[in-house]
């Protein structure tokens, strides 16, 4: 959770100093956590569809990102959560709290994303990869 945490902090900051959420900064936070969420849930969900062989449910893909957005927008709104969590880290003196955010949020994403890359690669038993390799 405090990666989730620390995770919001940076994207609520780089909402803030990027102007692009000056209306509702809370949605910077909220989108970097959940594009990190997505990404690591999408590479669980995958290796569990191929090791037990079961198909993904069918749901509707707007109504499951909606959902999910909002779900995660109430939780950093109740009760001020996400004022609380950026009044916390903002008090915190440690080095790594002080990183920019554009780092932080970005580099975050690269390794989830390049989790997935390699969970695909192992479905795929690395055939994408060799090819590239052998060229």
């Amino acid at each position: 959770m405090l990666l989730c945490n620390y995770l919001f902090y940076k994207g609520y900051e780089l909402g803030i100093k990027t102007k692009a959420f000056e209306d509702i900064p809370i949605l910077g936070g909220v989108l970097a956590v959940g594009m990190w969420i997505v990404l690591n849930l999408q590479s669980i969900l995958l290796l569990l569809f191929y090791f037990y062989h079961i198909s993904p449910p069918p749901i509707n893909r707007y109504i499951g990102v909606f959902v999910f957005v909002n779900t995660l927008l109430i939780y950093y709104s109740y009760k001020g959560r996400g004022r609380k969590i950026v009044e916390r880290f903002d008090q915190m003196n440690h080095p790594i709290y002080r990183l920019s955010p554009f780092i932080a949020v970005f580099g975050s994403l690269m390794i989830a994303s390049i989790i997935l890359a390699f969970v695909g690669f192992y479905i795929n038993e690395f055939k994408l990869l060799t090819s590239i390799l052998n060229f």
